[in-house]
């Protein structure tokens, strides 16, 4: 019973009600044989008299035995009506069950999710930060460049000069 699914104990419970619904009927079907046997068994008792005493005997066992059927009958829905009551309050208690369960798992996925989001977040942090060293270094160096570029200038414009003094 643990394996079913939800669609497989709405079918199960289906099932037992259509059960109980053919007791119910096999019940007010033999309560009219009943009443039409008892009709019957007046008839006979008007119409024959005293030649039909074994008979009235026996319609009265028949009788009896169809009333015995009968409470049989409505002993075994009673049964079925309780063991209905017993298995729908187990199947209630596994829905809770594995409604517990689904809670527990999406409040895990809630979970990792915030650490991915979290994480992600961070990265996003470390590569901004990154990029900004990466533009310093950029603009540092850059300025370096310019700056050795600009003595080097000065100094080919002096040797420059240099050699024009002396010649």
């Amino acid at each position: 019973m643990d394996s079913y699914t939800k669609q497989e104990l709405i079918s199960l419970l289906l099932v037992e009600k259509k059960r109980s619904q053919e007791f119910e009927e096999k019940y007010v079907y033999e309560k009219s044989l009943r009443i039409k046997a008892e009709n019957i068994l007046s008839d006979l008792r008007k119409k024959h008299g005293e030649l039909h005493q074994q008979v009235e005997r026996e319609d009265e066992n028949f009788v009896n035995k169809l009333i015995n059927k009968i409470m049989k009958v409505k002993d075994d829905k009673e049964k079925l009506k309780k063991q209905l009551l017993i298995e729908e309050e187990y199947i209630n208690e596994n829905l809770v069950k594995q409604l517990q369960r689904l809670k527990l798992e999406r409040q895990r996925l809630e979970n990792e999710i915030s650490v991915v989001k979290d994480s992600n977040d961070h990265i996003k942090k470390d590569n901004y930060l990154e990029i900004q060293d990466i533009d310093y270094d950029y603009f540092t160096n850059r300025s370096k460049v310019n700056e050795i570029m600009n003595d080097q200038s000065i100094d080919r414009e002096s040797t420059v000069t240099d050699r024009s003094t002396l010649s």
